[in-house]
């Protein structure tokens, strides 16, 4: 990540805020040294009141996202949204080839539901809509147990 701008003050807060949000979790940012290629590009400029964060050197170079500066809650508001995108980054990047499936390694069985009762059709029941295929997430239901702040 690189951090430029000419609002000393808000880059300050900025910083202060990454410095304290990496102690408290697990964090993949980085400030960018002058021979890395930062992923994401933070501005600081006085004439606005916000941070403009913007994905550089990725797949989808130019996506930005803005976010109030000025306070110490405003920049942690600021690492929280490049913590989201690091987070995503780095997921993006995890390869262990000795982990890969073998494309038949996996098989899927879909089942038509009763529309009105939700309970599973029997096998040779045809659905009604055939384009039609949903599949529901329950977020109560999170194997992980990963806190639903940082999902």
């Amino acid at each position: 990540m690189a951090i430029s701008g000419n609002d000393q003050k808000a880059i300050a807060l900025l910083v202060e805020a990454i410095e304290s949000g990496m102690k408290e979790t697990l964090t993949f940012l980085k400030l960018a040294s002058p021979v890395d290629t930062p992923l994401i590009d933070v501005r600081c400029e006085t004439s606005n009141d916000f941070y403009r964060i913007t994905q550089v050197n990725t797949e989808y170079p130019g996506q930005e996202v803005t976010t109030t500066k000025g306070t110490v809650a405003q920049a942690r508001s600021a690492f929280e949204i490049l913590y989201h995108m690091a987070r995503w980054f780095n997921l993006l990047n995890l390869q262990n080839p000795t982990t890969r499936l073998p494309a038949d390694a996996v098989a899927m069985d879909l089942h038509p539901l009763d529309p009105q009762t939700g309970e599973r059709m029997p096998a040779n029941t045809t659905p009604t809509d055939l384009n039609l295929i949903q599949v529901a997430y329950n977020p109560a239901k999170n194997p992980a147990g990963v806190p639903s702040s940082l999902a």
